[in-house]
């Protein structure tokens, strides 16, 4: 993954994704299509696999809706990572440093930050629970955006512009 452009995305990306959700297909298609040209990499943690469990707005029947998951889930623009003993150990701290953060939602952070993605995406909410922690340490958290992929993917302080679209805590 040396030298792409990263983006981690939760579950709730690849379910909106796969089902093409009205109010968020007009952004995630766009990342996808830049993934597909190579310009992006799409990585998430194998619990995504499993979360994906249903598409909840699909009139598909149980096993056409497992077909289109599998079938997402192989693109070679996405990479999906193992948890191992150092992510759920990172998970751990980053739940005692966050209350009200799902060990879910830990478990991917945590697997980001191991990775070395700068970004995580997700329309989840809670996730903004974790934001300014010290266990995260670099990891910007945000709703996806047309543009998201062009900033800077360094791990620098995102712009005014780039945290108007982060996931805030309700604030």
């Amino acid at each position: 993954m040396d030298g792409e452009q990263l983006l981690y995305w939760d579950s709730d990306l690849f379910i909106s994704r796969i089902q093409r959700t009205p109010d968020r297909i007009n952004v995630l298609e766009p990342l996808t299509q830049a993934a597909e040209r190579g310009e992006i990499r799409i990585v998430t943690s194998i619990l995504a696999k499993a979360e994906c469990a249903f598409l909840r707005d699909s009139n598909l029947l149980p096993e056409d809706q497992e077909q289109l998951i599998v079938d997402f889930f192989e693109n070679p623009y996405l990479t999906v990572l193992p948890v191992d003993d150092f992510v759920c150990e990172h998970a751990r701290k980053i739940i005692r440093a966050n209350a009200g953060l799902r060990s879910i939602d830990a478990i991917h952070i945590a697997t980001a930050v191991s990775a070395g993605v700068p970004v995580l995406q997700a329309y989840d909410k809670t996730f903004g629970n974790a934001r300014g922690c010290s266990e995260i340490g670099q990891l910007v958290i945000q709703e996806p955006t047309t543009d998201q992929w062009i900033f800077d993917f360094g791990g620098t302080t995102p712009t005014e512009e780039e945290e108007a679209g982060a996931i805030n805590d309700g604030t």
